[in-house]
C-alpha cells in the first residue's frame, strides 16, 4: 500500500513504514484513495523542549547523545527563528522494522489514549522519545533533510505573522503599513491568502495560543494573564477563549493539570 502526499511542489509516495517530520511553515496535502493506516502526531516546540530537557538530566550513553542531538536539530529553527521550509524524510532500513520496533509502539500508545489513566502523559512522553529514538537512530532509519525557499507573498506572510506573534496578536493597521511598507489591503489580502484567515482573525489565533501556553507552564492568575497579553476586555477575552477551547481559562487549567 502507498501513500501519495503532496508536499509544497512535489508529489511524494510513501510506502509501509515510511514517515516525515516538517516543521509548520510546510504546506502539504494528503491524498487518499484507498483504506490505509496512517498516523498523523503534531508536536509543539515546547513539548519538544521538554522531551530534550529531560533527556538532559539522564546520565549520556551513546543513545541519548544521538537521540539529544536529533530532537536539537528539529529545535533549531524554531529557537533561531528560521523560518526555512524544513522537512524530513525517513525510510526503514528493514521491512521488518515496522512489524518489530514502530508498530508495537504506536499500538501502545493508542491503547493508553483511548484508556487514559492518572499520570498518562507522562507515558505519551515516554512513547514519543520512543518514537523519535528510532527515528533518529541511523541503524535503523535512513533520513533526507529537504529545504525549500519561500516565495515573495509567503515571505511576507511570515513577517505579518511574527510581528503579531511578538505583540501576543495585538498590531495596529498603521504600525504594520509602517513595518512592512505595504497598504493594509494589500496585507489582509495576503494573509487571507496564505492561511484563510483575515489579520484581525490571525491575531486572536496567536493570543488564544499564547494564552493556552500560559495557563499551561505558568501558575500566573487569569489577571496576570490578561496583563502580559494586553487584554483589557475579561468578558470577550473570555468569550474567545471558550469559542476556541470549549472552555474557561480556569477549566482548561484544571484539565491541564488533571492530565
Amino acid at each position: 500500500m502507498k501513500v501519495h502526499n503532496d508536499v509544497e511542489n512535489l508529489n511524494i509516495t510513501y510506502s509501509a513504514g515510511q514517515c516525515m517530520i516538517m516543521n509548520r511553515y510546510i504546506r502539504h496535502q494528503e491524498r487518499f484513495k484507498k483504506s490505509f493506516d496512517t498516523v498523523f502526531l503534531e508536536l509543539s516546540d515546547s513539548f519538544l523542549t521538554e522531551l530534550l530537557q529531560g533527556i538532559e538530566q539522564e546520565h549520556h550513553t551513546e543513545r541519548q547523545r544521538q537521540l539529544s542531538a536529533f530532537i536539537s536539530m528539529l529545535l533549531t529553527q524554531e529557537n533561531t527563528g528560521n523560518t526555512a521550509k524544513t522537512y524530513w524524510s525517513f525510510t526503514p532500513r528493514s521491512s521488518q522494522l515496522l512489524q518489530t520496533q514502530l508498530k508495537p509502539v504506536l499500538d501502545e500508545a493508542f491503547q493508553v489514549l483511548q484508556e487514559p489513566t492518572p499520570g498518562y502523559s507522562y507515558h505519551i512522553k515516554s512513547i514519543i522519545l520512543q518514537i523519535l529514538s528510532l527515528l533518529g537512530d541511523p541503524e535503523s532509519y535512513m533520513c533526507n533533510t529537504t529545504s525549500a525557499t519561500f516565495t515573495k507573498q509567503e515571505d511576507l506572510y511570515e513577517r505579518i505573522r511574527q510581528i503579531l506573534s511578538v505583540n501576543h496578536g495585538h498590531v495596529r493597521a498603521e504600525d504594520l503599513e509602517a513595518a512592512l511598507h505595504y497598504n493594509r489591503e494589500y496585507l489582509t489580502r495576503i494573509t487571507k491568502k496564505m492561511c484563510g484567515k483575515t489579520i484581525t482573525q490571525l491575531g486572536k489565533e496567536i493570543r488564544m495560543r499564547d494564552t493556552r501556553r500560559l495557563l499551561e507552564t505558568t501558575d500566573n492568575s487569569i489577571e496576570e494573564i490578561m496583563e502580559e497579553l494586553k487584554v483589557t476586555s475579561r468578558g470577550q477575552f473570555y468569550a474567545q477563549f471558550k469559542e476556541r477551547y470549549g472552555m474557561t481559562p480556569e477549566e482548561y487549567r484544571r484539565s491541564h493539570l488533571s492530565q
